[in-house]
């Protein structure tokens, strides 16, 4: 098995990302996202782990957490998609794997590196075409984002130190929309990564 390249560390910030084998779906209906989603918010409050952004696509999904101890911040997630692979292979009568591989995981070292992430998880539904505004999507956190109230203390403290409010992160996420943006937001590669 190859080793992973990314080093886990306190206090770090940590995209993780994975797609369907294959590319095929991974969540079959609304239940499957609800399951997965209890299950990654029950470990990484054990692990004291931060969930900044997240965005669950049919095929693939992405989290950035926030490392604040020392317990690996990929344990979460690791943890989360057993429980939920076991559990969707009973349910629908299947075997085998359900990822593309384990899990992928990238250090957010930078604050514009770290922003860019948090956009491009929440703009990844309109920009595949699922919906026309990213606060249509169901499955993400962009909408406590951007609206008032129901946000955890992470994301809170997060859009306050580096956008502002809502509704300057909003601005931030249509103008990575925006297509007339799409050079500028393309110099960064590393963002695509499914």
């Amino acid at each position: 098995m190859a080793k992973r390249q990314t080093n886990f560390y306190s206090d770090g910030y940590y995209h993780l990302y994975n797609r369907g084998a294959g590319r095929n779906l991974i969540f079959f209906e609304h239940a499957n996202y609800r399951f997965m989603l209890k299950y990654v918010l029950k470990y990484a409050d054990e692990h004291d782990h931060g969930i900044l952004a997240y965005c669950l696509m049919p095929n693939h999904y992405h989290f950035l957490l926030h490392q604040r101890g020392d317990i690996p911040a990929g344990r979460t997630v690791q943890l989360a998609l057993n429980r939920y692979t076991k559990s969707l292979n009973r349910r629908y009568g299947r075997s085998g794997t359900l990822f593309e591989g384990p899990y992928r995981a990238k250090e957010v070292n930078t604050l514009p590196y770290l922003r860019r992430v948090c956009a491009y998880i929440h703009a990844n539904p309109a920009k595949a075409g699922l919906v026309r505004k990213p606060e249509q999507w169901m499955f993400s956190n962009y909408r406590q984002w951007i609206e008032k109230g129901r946000k955890t203390p992470d994301e809170r403290h997060f859009i306050r130190t580096h956008f502002l409010n809502g509704a300057s992160y909003k601005a931030f996420v249509d103008e990575m929309l925006d297509p007339s943006n799409a050079p500028r937001w393309d110099e960064d590669r590393s963002l695509y990564l499914l």
